[in-house]
């Protein structure tokens, strides 16, 4: 193996691993804000995902490089041009984490066990960044407080109380702390409803 064939190798591996950097980044980034923030859909994108990605472009990349050959000769523009794009991808995805970190200090609700209740019946609310056990915060359907039964990062069991009125409204939850600072979940349509409606259906 001649060195500029050699050569001509470590430059396209180079090549290679920049463009799956900038690919990556194009990819995560957008794939984990809508997955995990935007649509709901799953509270975080692995690392094991995150680091699967990366390989399957590198991997794709490079044999695409290796089938068309070593033997290319890249132009010095184009590596320039590479090595710039990848810098800002970097740097833009510095960014995003900082953004994305902060949006971690708010808490996210995924899944409600039911979207209607009675006095005294229990409701699960799923999602993520509600706050340690110790520091439980407070769940509302619009102004109405609920009574909390367990309290976890992950996880809130609450109760709801006698209502003084009956209506379809929106539950969220709100950070322990002061009200004024404390940070609120989005929120879910949910309808505390009148439980004579038992006794109509029983009757039915």
């Amino acid at each position: 193996m001649t060195s500029s064939t050699l050569e001509k190798q470590i430059k396209t591996l180079v090549v290679s691993i920049l463009e799956t950097i900038v690919l990556y980044i194009l990819i995560v980034v957008p794939l984990e804000y809508l997955l995990t923030e935007y649509f709901l859909i799953i509270p975080y994108l692995s690392n094991n995902i995150k680091t699967s990605i990366f390989l399957v472009l590198l991997t794709v990349i490079f044999l695409i490089r290796y089938l068309r050959g070593f033997s290319k000769e890249y132009h010095p523009l184009f590596i320039l041009l590479i090595f710039l794009l990848t810098g800002l991808s970097v740097f833009g995805y510095r960014e995003y984490r900082r953004f994305y970190e902060q949006l971690q200090t708010y808490p996210k609700i995924y899944k409600i066990s039911r979207k209607w209740g009675i006095q005294a019946v229990l409701v699960n609310i799923e999602g993520k960044n509600f706050g340690p056990t110790w520091q439980p915060g407070k769940v509302y359907v619009d102004d109405i407080e609920f009574i909390v039964k367990y309290w976890s990062p992950s996880l809130i069991v609450v109760e709801q109380p006698v209502p003084p009125r009956f209506f379809k409204g929106n539950l969220y939850v709100k950070l322990f702390g002061d009200d004024f600072e404390s940070k609120v979940s989005n929120m879910i349509d949910f309808e505390i409803k009148n439980p004579d409606f038992l006794d109509e259906l029983n009757f039915k």
